[in-house]
């Protein structure tokens, strides 16, 4: 009967299975691996139980290690650190598929990165069964995985709806102080996640020019293609960061919890600004503010910044008032 059940669960349509599983810990390397190969010459097909021992052998702590030297020799640093820990972060996507459904593309996708180098290693050191299974489960895990979606500048440049999105999102927190000022940190500056981390952290060493109730300053944030060298914000909001980030240190996980307990998106956002820029800035105006030009280019617009910092008031003045209500 118990065979039964189990069975019966691994039959139900994918995302809405769970499968059942004891916690392992981890570390009984041999006898996990003893067990793991007498499922891979077994005749057995069910993928619960597939799984299961799966994620018996690879969270011991030898397995990890092995894995994680296999990932850093085939793929940039980068590259290998996030399918590294997407895969292990979200570990249970292996007996919980409908997990993939509860994460951003960007995440979904570095998730399944990493569980496809899985599926390549264990068939590397002769699990070929037992990838052929994984191989077929990430194949579904793919179909209902998030998937991104383009932007169209011209969308938001006529579209105001997405501008209702975020302020909605902003109004709508009701406790804590810090997630209200990180959430309009990333309104007024349409800044990314690891972004506005390091300008929360770096405020009193970051280069500033006060211009007419703006703040321009020099993030000189480069991380490969997203490269933000420039942001501004108003007076009063950087008087508020200033008040409160002496006292405060944010990790990256104070935009997750942006996102998952307080409902703000960061990538939202990040439109937000695009939408409301588009009123009185060219093009290549706001790919400066957004991050998106090289450090040759942002050179032939620094003298223009106080021009550009006078569009960008007239932009956002009529959002000045969400900062009188912290």
């Amino acid at each position: 009967m118990a065979a039964r059940s189990q069975l019966g669960a691994a039959a139900r349509p994918l995302g809405q299975q769970v499968f059942s599983i004891q916690r392992f810990s981890g570390e009984n390397y041999l006898a996990a691996a003893k067990s793991f190969h007498y499922l891979e010459t077994s005749q057995q097909d069910n993928m619960e139980l597939i799984l299961i021992q799966t994620i018996s052998l690879i969270t011991t702590t030898s397995f990890r290690e092995e894995l994680r030297g296999y990932m850093f020799s085939r793929y940039v640093k980068d590259d290998a650190r996030l399918r590294y820990s997407y895969l292990y972060k979200n570990i249970k996507i292996l007996i919980d598929p409908a997990h993939i459904t509860r994460l951003t593309p960007g995440q979904a996708k570095h998730l399944l990165n990493g569980i496809a180098t899985l599926r390549d290693y264990l068939r590397l050191i002769g699990y070929k069964r037992t990838a052929d299974a994984i191989d077929d489960y990430l194949k579904q895990l793919r179909k209902i995985a998030p998937k991104p979606q383009k932007v169209r500048v011209l969308d938001y440049e006529v579209d105001t709806s997405i501008i209702d999105k975020g302020l909605k999102e902003i109004k709508q927190i009701k406790n804590g102080k810090l997630w209200k000022i990180l959430a309009l940190i990333s309104f007024f500056t349409g800044l990314r996640g690891t972004e506005i981390v390091f300008l929360w952290n770096n405020w009193r060493r970051l280069r500033k020019i006060y211009h007419d109730g703006i703040v321009i300053i020099e993030l000189g944030y480069n991380r490969k293609s997203k490269k933000a060298w420039i942001t501004m914000l108003p007076e009063k909001l950087a008087n508020i960061i200033m008040e409160n980030s002496s006292s405060t240190t944010i990790t990256y996980n104070a935009i997750d919890n942006l996102r998952d307990k307080a409902g703000v998106h960061v990538g939202l956002m990040r439109k937000v600004h695009l939408a409301i820029l588009s009123k009185t800035m060219m093009e290549h105006e706001i790919k400066l503010l957004q991050g998106r030009v090289s450090e040759i280019t942002v050179r032939h617009y620094t003298r223009h910044l106080r021009v550009i910092a006078d569009k960008y008031r007239e932009a956002y003045k009529e959002y000045f008032t969400l900062l009188e209500e912290l």
